[in-house]
């Protein structure tokens, strides 16, 4: 069973997510999820920048990797503390907008039980726009999380449509696909 940082909230344990990858061969910075924390702290030895991308890049001199540029966009609070905003291969440019596919998902959480992501479609006006991507969902799960969104989201962020399929594709990892349903 996976839980959300808010579920594990409701738990009488201290939380903490971490950030790290293969490359870095173990975690470097730490969140607090008890209390609610959004940044990511540095471990010890570690400092943070930006590419010219927004994405993370991470100094380390006593690691094997010295410095690793990733490809999560982060808004950088300090050289020690960054807020994961999500993934640069999945950013949609809508009309010059950059929009955040994972921020916009964090918000929509409890919205419906089924599973979804949001992924970016080919738009005429907009070169592209969001759209929401449900695994075999009720016509009123559709309904609510549009709703949610409307709600939620800020008007140039809301989804234009949700598209459902009977079952997500998944990575040898187990990880889902995020890709646009034919």
């Amino acid at each position: 069973m996976s839980l959300s940082a808010g579920a594990l909230r409701e738990y009488p344990v201290v939380s903490w997510a971490t950030y790290g990858m293969t490359e870095t061969c173990s975690h470097v910075a730490l969140r607090n999820i008890t209390s609610g924390q959004d940044t990511y702290t540095a471990l010890p030895g570690i400092m943070f920048e930006t590419d010219y991308r927004g994405c993370l890049a991470i100094n380390a001199p006593g690691y094997s990797f010295g410095r690793l540029v990733t490809n999560d966009m982060v808004e950088l609070v300090s050289e020690s503390e960054f807020r994961w905003l999500g993934r640069y291969d999945n950013v949609i440019n809508s009309g010059g907008i950059k929009l955040h596919p994972e921020e916009m998902e964090k918000r929509l959480e409890g919205c419906v039980a089924s599973p979804f992501y949001i992924v970016g479609r080919p738009s005429e006006r907009w070169g592209e726009e969001a759209v929401i991507v449900m695994e075999n969902a009720t016509d009123a799960e559709c309904v609510a999380i549009m709703e949610c969104a409307r709600k939620s989201l800020d008007r140039r962020s809301v989804p234009k449509t949700v598209i459902n399929v009977p079952r997500f594709i998944y990575a040898s990892n187990g990880k889902i696909k995020r890709v646009l349903p034919c």
